[in-house]
Protein backbone atom coordinates (compact mmCIF):
# COMPACT_ATOMS: atom_id res chain seq x y z
CA UNK A 1 0.00 0.00 0.00
CA UNK A 2 2.36 2.54 1.03
CA UNK A 3 4.40 1.95 -2.28
CA UNK A 4 0.54 2.65 -4.34
CA UNK A 5 0.47 5.62 -2.06
CA UNK A 6 3.88 6.77 -3.40
CA UNK A 7 3.50 6.70 -6.85
CA UNK A 8 0.28 8.48 -6.58
CA UNK A 9 1.88 11.05 -4.74
CA UNK A 10 4.63 11.00 -7.55
CA UNK A 11 1.89 11.68 -10.35
CA UNK A 12 0.14 14.34 -8.28
CA UNK A 13 3.70 16.11 -7.89
CA UNK A 14 4.18 15.67 -11.50
CA UNK A 15 1.27 17.58 -12.50
CA UNK A 16 -1.89 14.91 -12.68
CA UNK A 17 -4.82 16.01 -12.83
CA UNK A 18 -6.57 12.55 -11.54
CA UNK A 19 -4.98 9.80 -10.06
CA UNK A 20 -5.82 6.32 -10.99
CA UNK A 21 -5.92 3.55 -7.83
CA UNK A 22 -6.83 0.86 -10.35
CA UNK A 23 -7.31 -3.01 -8.43
CA UNK A 24 -8.49 -2.12 -4.61
CA UNK A 25 -10.55 -4.40 -3.36
CA UNK A 26 -11.83 -2.68 -0.58
CA UNK A 27 -13.26 0.66 1.31
CA UNK A 28 -10.50 0.80 3.84
CA UNK A 29 -7.71 0.98 1.28
CA UNK A 30 -9.41 2.98 -0.99
CA UNK A 31 -10.27 5.58 1.91
CA UNK A 32 -6.71 5.49 2.75
CA UNK A 33 -5.11 6.14 -0.75
CA UNK A 34 -7.79 9.12 -1.06
CA UNK A 35 -6.62 10.68 2.45
CA UNK A 36 -3.50 10.34 1.18
CA UNK A 37 -3.21 12.33 -2.25
CA UNK A 38 -5.00 15.97 -2.75
CA UNK A 39 -5.96 15.29 -6.13
CA UNK A 40 -9.19 13.44 -6.99
CA UNK A 41 -9.19 9.62 -7.50
CA UNK A 42 -10.26 7.15 -9.70
CA UNK A 43 -11.30 3.89 -8.89
CA UNK A 44 -11.75 0.85 -11.12
CA UNK A 45 -15.04 -1.73 -10.94
CA UNK A 46 -14.98 -4.56 -11.81
CA UNK A 47 -13.03 -6.25 -9.75
CA UNK A 48 -13.56 -9.72 -8.79
CA UNK A 49 -15.52 -9.73 -5.17
CA UNK A 50 -15.19 -5.90 -4.59
CA UNK A 51 -18.67 -5.15 -4.70
CA UNK A 52 -19.04 -1.33 -3.66
CA UNK A 53 -21.89 0.91 -4.91
CA UNK A 54 -21.47 4.71 -6.03
CA UNK A 55 -22.55 6.16 -2.71
CA UNK A 56 -19.92 3.97 -0.57
CA UNK A 57 -17.34 5.10 -3.20
CA UNK A 58 -17.97 8.72 -3.02
CA UNK A 59 -17.62 8.55 1.21
CA UNK A 60 -14.57 6.87 0.88
CA UNK A 61 -13.22 9.92 -1.58
CA UNK A 62 -13.58 8.94 -4.39
CA UNK A 63 -14.14 11.01 -7.23
CA UNK A 64 -14.41 9.15 -10.34
CA UNK A 65 -14.86 5.81 -10.96
CA UNK A 66 -14.21 3.51 -14.56
CA UNK A 67 -16.19 0.25 -15.33
CA UNK A 68 -12.54 -0.87 -17.46
CA UNK A 69 -13.32 -4.16 -19.60
CA UNK A 70 -16.23 -5.23 -16.87
CA UNK A 71 -18.85 -3.81 -19.31
CA UNK A 72 -17.56 -6.01 -22.34
CA UNK A 73 -17.30 -9.21 -20.07
CA UNK A 74 -20.89 -8.84 -18.39
CA UNK A 75 -21.70 -8.97 -22.17
CA UNK A 76 -20.07 -11.64 -23.19
CA UNK A 77 -21.39 -13.56 -20.41
CA UNK A 78 -24.93 -12.72 -21.30
CA UNK A 79 -24.27 -13.83 -24.36
CA UNK A 80 -22.36 -16.86 -24.00
CA UNK A 81 -25.86 -18.33 -21.34
CA UNK A 82 -27.94 -16.92 -23.94
CA UNK A 83 -26.37 -19.70 -26.75
CA UNK A 84 -26.25 -22.24 -23.97
CA UNK A 85 -23.04 -22.51 -23.48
Amino acid sequence: MSDTIRRLQAFEAAGADVLYALGLHDLETIKTVCRNVTKPVNVGMGMPGAVFDLTQLAEAGVKRVSVGAALARLALVRLALACGK
